[in-house]
């Protein structure tokens, strides 16, 4: 049997992708959504999760954007001068130096961890932001509180015969995902079979529906058997978005046009003739 999770990341960026997020879950499609806790609309996020108990709530843990939880003078090593988290490249050249403090990364992590859990919402999974698990040493720290937790993580490992471009980059990191799985066996902790996002197969038509809608319609004819998670944007536009994006209005828009397909019939026609099973994480 086909098991499908559609997760939908980033929720609690902003007011706009809270509601896109909780409209596709109304409308069947998304099933699962990850909550980034350290961003303006956490609170509106957890009102939004409480309000639909069905939908599968996972924490995406995040030290690449925005300021931490944990006061600044306790995680020196993660944040520059202006008390911001350093950005994925700067923080994945501090790590190879050598110049992050672990101990740091795992005490900010859980420490967001605690803070949605405070808020009565048990995390069904982990997942990140910006795929920080390709780096070993974060991978350890992240696989390390999901046992914890004895939650599932994220692996993303996309397919290889979905990869559009960027080749060396995609198929080094497809690489380091499958040292990963085994190590996830022995330690007991889940994962999906598959993962899959569409901009890896369709980058460069995603600025509209229809092109984008039939871009979806691709991937689903070749998702495996077995559990697959299908990672998704949508948003509706708004200021916070955009400055989220670095100003890209374009790169805005491709997650309203993603809102649309998800909101669209011809996707859950798609899914039901597919024959998929929609699950979130806490169903693995």
């Amino acid at each position: 049997m086909k098991k499908l999770i559609i997760n939908a990341d980033e929720f609690g960026l902003t007011e706009g992708t809270n509601r896109a997020i909780a409209k596709a879950y109304q409308f069947g499609t998304v099933t699962s959504a990850t909550i980034i806790v350290n961003q303006w609309a956490f609170d509106d996020a957890i009102l939004i999760s409480k309000q639909n108990p069905g939908l599968g709530v996972g924490i995406h843990l995040n030290i690449t954007d925005g300021r931490p939880i944990l006061p600044l003078n306790e995680v020196i090593s993660l944040v520059d001068a202006t008390g911001y988290f350093y950005n994925r490249y700067n923080l994945m050249i501090r790590l190879t130096l050598g110049r992050i403090n672990l101990s740091e990364v795992e005490n900010e992590l859980m420490t967001q961890v605690t803070k949605l859990t405070s808020r009565g919402i048990n995390p069904t999974h982990i997942d990140d932001h910006q795929c920080i698990i390709l780096h070993p040493k974060l991978f350890r720290i992240i696989t390390q509180i999901a046992s914890h937790l004895n939650i599932p993580i994220r692996i993303p490992q996309a397919s290889l015969s979905l990869l559009d471009g960027r080749w060396m980059r995609k198929i080094a990191s497809y690489l380091i995902c499958n040292t990963y799985r085994p190590i996830l066996k022995r330690k007991e902790v889940q994962t999906t079979d598959y993962f899959y996002k569409v901009v890896d197969f369709y980058h460069d038509r995603l600025n509209c529906e229809p092109s984008l809608i039939n871009s979806y319609a691709s991937l689903l004819l070749r998702i495996s058997e077995g559990t697959s998670e299908l990672m998704v944007h949508p948003s509706y536009m708004d200021e916070r978005l955009v400055r989220f994006m670095d100003g890209s209005i374009t790169m805005a828009r491709q997650r309203v046009e993603e809102m649309k397909v998800l909101l669209n019939p011809k996707l859950k026609e798609m899914l039901t003739e597919a024959g998929f099973k929609l699950i979130h994480f806490g169903e693995l």
